[in-house]
């Protein structure tokens, strides 16, 4: 009697384990984006009312990113200094220009503004207002070095 009780508590346990498992693969493929600079480097001239960097994002969650009213998925950034010190964690976000079906790539663009002369280094990212950011879940995203002069 013993040795059955054994094996249901065993089955049991590995039933909770898998169906923990899954859940959690589930939620990381929520955020499973790949956000990528065009080039690792940006120089802009001061005074410009935004900047402009293009970026190649490759959607491998199990959603769309859109920036509609039901979607809520926006690009956005967060600012470091030179030495990689925070000096902006949320930032203006910048709508998606495409619908980016789950399993496909698409070109945007992030738009930075308010940037004083000097070197910053900006994490590119995806936010979902109200939910998560991406990077915070493990997205892949590219940070780059741009100057203000």
């Amino acid at each position: 009697m013993r040795i059955r009780w054994k094996i249901v508590v065993t089955v049991l346990m590995a039933m909770i384990y898998t169906g923990a498992m899954i859940y959690i693969s589930s939620i990381q493929q929520d955020y499973a984006v790949r956000v990528a600079a065009m080039q690792p480097e940006y120089l802009f001239a001061a005074g410009e009312p935004e900047y402009v960097i293009p970026v190649y994002v490759d959607n491998g969650a199990n959603r769309m990113l859109v920036s509609t009213d039901d979607q809520n998925c926006f690009l956005s950034y967060h600012l470091y200094d030179a030495d990689g010190n925070l000096l902006e964690y949320d930032n203006k976000r910048t709508e998606f220009i495409n619908r980016i079906f789950s399993g496909k790539s698409a070109e945007e663009e992030i738009r930075i503004s308010g940037l004083e002369p000097g070197i910053y280094q900006v994490k590119l990212d995806v936010v979902k207002e109200g939910e998560a950011w991406f990077s915070e879940k493990g997205a892949d995203c590219d940070t780059i070095r741009l100057t203000v002069q």
